[in-house]
């Protein structure tokens, strides 16, 4: 009986260790997905500002194009994508533990961030990373479908659409399909403008 009791103690402690070594493994390696989610936004920050700059400074002439713009635009979107990759594995990596360790369905932020590549890519000037969302049903002539094409461009917020140029209601406006014509027509940057204001 004592033999087995040694065993059953020695089988706990055995146990117990290689849980807690697991555990220091997966925090590790959570900390360093944390380290590289860190990176990528700071890097997608400093993007944006660069590409902001260039479209100031008139880097890509009065099409809002030109290499240096198309260029800084590739370099974001691919900063977005691999943000949202470090995000979603800090995200699965926060939920495993008690529960099972599945991937975890695409978040909230990981759609958003995804969106944000989207819309880097095709130049419509991406939603500050704090602001919530809007309804953009708000705004007259975007009803629910239209407003699921517009998240899916990368335009979640007010701000976004009042901010638009010429030139990138031309880039959504190709975008729309069935609906193209609709953002001047029913001026949708005025209405977001009066709406960004509450």
């Amino acid at each position: 009986m004592g033999f087995f009791v040694t065993i059953l103690v020695g089988f706990a402690i055995g146990y117990a260790f290689c849980f807690m070594q697991r555990g220091k493994r997966e925090e590790r390696l959570h900390d360093s997905w944390r380290q590289r989610l860190t990176q990528a936004e700071t890097q997608a920050r400093a993007l944006r500002d660069d590409l902001k700059a260039a479209r100031e400074a008139g880097a890509g002439g009065p099409q809002g194009g030109g290499a240096a713009i198309d260029e800084l635009r590739q370099k974001l979107m691919a900063c977005e994508s691999e943000r949202a990759r470090a995000l979603a594995e800090v995200d699965r990596l926060k939920g495993a533990g008690a529960a099972a360790r599945a991937p975890a369905a695409p978040s909230a932020r990981l759609l958003e961030s995804e969106a944000a590549a989207r819309a880097a890519a095709t130049g419509i000037p991406a939603a500050d990373a704090d602001a919530a969302p809007d309804d953009l049903t708000r705004i007259k002539g975007v009803g629910p479908k239209l407003a699921g094409l517009l998240n899916e461009l990368g335009v979640f917020t007010f701000a976004q659409v009042a901010a638009w140029t010429q030139a990138d209601i031309d880039r959504v406006d190709e975008r729309l399909g069935s609906f193209k014509g609709r953002i001047r027509r029913d001026d949708w940057v005025a209405q977001a403008k009066t709406l960004a204001k509450g």
